[in-house]
């Protein structure tokens, strides 16, 4: 007969029973949050240390728990506490607290061939054998001895840093000498000279398949098409094993889903807006004594991360909103759990730390929590949108530049062998913030250093905290229009590495041959066996160039165009009963409309129409000329419909005050522009384009045969609008009331 459940759970809403009082004491501490015990292979959260137990089992016999029964020996922590100590290698109370597992000597197991090092974190990847011509050694484990930024020297030849299997005495075959076998650490990265060392692909495991929804399979697909190059958060190989429930792979799905775009997809997108409610709540709980990717999981700051990002593809005005919050709140915690700091150390700068994985826990850290470049990159984005200032300093990026797509994405240790020997080793000597700094300066010729298009990117985030200065009101008119002037020559010097890469596409080199920025650094999981392999990663890199330039003339447009000034005129057409009574109020819009009347004739306005036609012209070719590459404009990243939007602002600014007018409004005869006549690649126009720039004050603009006139704003804003996703709500607040939306 089963027993009554007398024993109650005290936490309110929770409403479970229990027959004993010591499972009632067990299922309490699963409502403790310092309870939470995380998966040292995938970064999984458990309550309970059975679970975890149990879940360890799923990576393989390496991970599991070594047999109940009194342990003849104790950690440190356990023997200083006195408290019973189950032996592993990683103790349960270790794990609990979330602190490094040490033995003494005294206490430490023998080695065994395969077997993990003592008190090091498990890793998570297959041992792969590795063999120097035809010679089979152990597993690397090379101490990492050169820092991230060492100067560059000549690699030193180091003797092999473990001993061989006494079974198993080393053989160095005839004419070659032990040195010419040793690994070799290069001074610029810390890494094995791979050109000496053969690694072998991955064994697959005899794992049953587990099965696979089809829907979900899906969204990830497209997430993976179409998100995951512009916002690579997380390490593909690992997110793969991932459990189907963890956050983060909600987190994906949810973004996938809404990229699709059918109905279902989008209501299975918004009914997972819940999960910001998570996230918010966990990190305010944090303190100064949390450490990341210890009792603050790295998974939960990707999940936070990507919730940012998925709030202004969504584009619902609440939903940024608390998108704002959650990035202040996440960059305030990262703050204080001492990560900005550069001294703050890792596990995995031990000494003997398996190479490829540090690599990915350092891939880890920099691409899915750091500004560096991505929660930068999103910071920088909705300062633009909202108009505020950036949260993040450049000061606080002195982390090492990200290793490049392909090698972050590498399916396989061979796989990632291979692209190691092609990853640019300058991207592990500079930091960001001295990449930054190099190309705030004037370039000199012949010393141009390699970008890649995400460095670009992270550039023009950085020159945000400025432009948005230097858009505040400034008694001192010359000081703005030089800081204006320096400003305009570094996007330029950057767009002008952007149309080298772009150039590329248009002399046909062979696949592998490009001069200035190489493909392979965007490879995925291509098969290269298959014919038009190379097609996914053309658009891969297309995609990014489009955002880059649409960022470049977003930026452009915020120097030249009074957008602050425009946004609030645009405004100024849905006042409220006290505005409109308001002489303060009244004063300020007559002062407004006068500034614009006066921009409108100056070149900085014949500037931003170029700006803002040329941001039209690309969406449209996206539409009529993509769509072999899969591009619609509804999988665009968010910063080409933040351009499209101010782009709009721009050009109703122009015709509804009526500058030039059309021939209806200002008789005379006068030269007519068409302003899509220079959005054409090349120079061939350029000079053309600079001399209306300087002086076209006495000539009619058209675009796209429509004259930019008050009498025909509302054809000329359906061009753009044609340019937005219908259910992009958030243009309304960009560009007030110039688009029309149906209800």
């Amino acid at each position: 007969m089963e027993q009554p459940r007398q024993h109650l759970c005290s936490v309110e809403g929770c409403g479970k029973a229990f027959s004993r009082k010591e499972h009632l004491s067990r299922h309490e501490k699963t409502h403790d949050p310092e309870n939470i015990l995380t998966c040292k292979v995938c970064a999984r959260e458990f309550n309970r240390n059975d679970s975890l137990q149990r879940h360890l089992a799923r990576h393989g016999d390496g991970f599991k728990q070594a047999p109940s029964g009194r342990s003849k020996r104790a950690c440190i922590a356990c023997r200083a506490g006195k408290i019973k100590c189950n032996g592993n290698d990683n103790c349960s109370t270790c794990l609990k607290k979330g602190i490094d597992c040490r033995y003494r000597t005294e206490d430490q197991a023998p080695d065994e061939p395969g077997e993990q090092p003592q008190n090091e974190t498990p890793n998570p990847m297959p041992k792969a054998s590795m063999q120097i011509d035809e010679d089979p050694i152990m597993i690397l484990e090379a101490p990492l001895e050169a820092p991230l930024e060492a100067p560059l020297e000549a690699p030193e030849i180091l003797p092999l840093p473990f001993p061989m299997p006494a079974t198993q005495p080393r053989q160095v075959p005839e004419g070659r000498s032990v040195s010419e076998l040793a690994f070799k650490l290069s001074g610029p990265t810390g890494l094995v000279d791979w050109s000496s060392v053969k690694v072998l692909p991955d064994q697959l495991l005899n794992t049953p398949d587990k099965p696979v929804d089809p829907t979900s399979a899906q969204y990830l697909d497209i997430y993976f098409t179409y998100f995951h190059h512009r916002w690579p958060i997380f390490h593909r190989p690992s997110f793969e094993a991932e459990d189907e429930n963890t956050l983060v792979v909600s987190s994906a799905k949810m973004i996938g889903a809404w990229l699709l775009g059918s109905y279902e997809a989008k209501e299975f997108a918004v009914a997972h807006e819940a999960l910001l409610e998570q996230l918010l709540p966990r990190l305010c709980k944090i303190t100064s004594q949390d450490r990341l990717q210890q009792s603050l999981s790295l998974a939960f700051c990707q999940s936070a991360l990507l919730n940012i990002i998925f709030a202004l593809y969504y584009g619902k005005d609440s939903a940024i909103s608390g998108a704002i919050m959650l990035r202040n709140i996440l960059i305030a915690t990262l703050r204080e759990v001492e990560f900005f700091k550069k001294e703050t150390a890792w596990v995995d700068e031990k000494p003997g730390y398996f190479v490829p994985m540090r690599l990915v826990k350092l891939g880890s850290r920099q691409r899915q929590v750091l500004p560096i470049p991505y929660l930068f990159k999103i910071d920088a984005y909705l300062s633009v949108l909202r108009d505020q200032p950036a949260v993040i300093f450049q000061e606080e990026l002195h982390f090492s530049l990200p290793s490049a797509f392909g090698q972050y994405n590498a399916d396989g240790l061979h796989i990632w062998e291979e692209r190691q020997a092609d990853e640019p080793q300058y991207r592990s000597q500079k930091s960001i913030s001295k990449m930054i700094t190099e190309n705030s300066h004037e370039p000199i010729p012949g010393l141009e250093q390699p970008m890649l298009i995400e460095d670009i990117q992270t550039c023009i985030c950085a020159m945000q905290p400025a432009i948005w200065k230097v858009c505040t009101p400034n008694e001192c008119q010359v000081t703005a229009v030089l800081e204006k002037d320096s400003l305009r020559r570094q996007l330029n010097n950057l767009k002008a590495k952007l149309t080298l890469i772009l150039s590329q596409f248009s002399e046909n080199p062979e696949f592998g041959q490009e001069q200035y920025l190489p493909l392979r650094y965007y490879l995925g999981y291509e098969d290269s066996s298959q014919p038009g392999w190379q097609t996914a990663v053309v658009a891969r890199v297309k995609s990014l160039l489009f955002d880059s330039m649409m960022f470049y003339h977003l930026s452009s447009l915020q120097i030249f165009a009074e957008v602050r000034k425009i946004t609030n005129l645009a405004r100024d057409r849905r006042l409220g009963p006290i505005e409109e009574v308001s002489t303060v109020h009244r004063q300020a819009r007559e002062l407004r409309l006068a500034d614009m009347k006066t921009w409108g004739i100056t070149p900085a306005a014949r500037w931003s129409l170029c700006h803002a036609v040329d941001i039209l012209v690309a969406h449209q070719n996206i539409t009529h000329h993509d769509g072999s590459l899969g591009r619609t404009i509804r999988t665009l990243d968010p910063i080409s419909h933040i351009a499209v939007c101010t782009a709009a602002l721009v050009v109703w600014v122009y015709c509804t005050l009526d500058i030039q007018g059309c021939e209806m409004c200002t008789p005379g005869s006068a030269t007519f522009i068409e302003l899509t006549r220079w959005s054409v690649p090349g120079a061939m126009y350029e000079k053309e384009k600079e001399a209306w720039i300087e002086d076209g004050n006495h000539s009619r603009i058209q675009l796209q045969g429509i004259q930019l006139c008050s009498c025909n704003v509302e054809y000329l804003m359906a061009l753009f609008q044609g340019c937005l996703p219908v259910s992009w709500a958030i243009a309304d607040s960009i560009a007030p009331g110039i688009f029309k939306f149906s209800t």
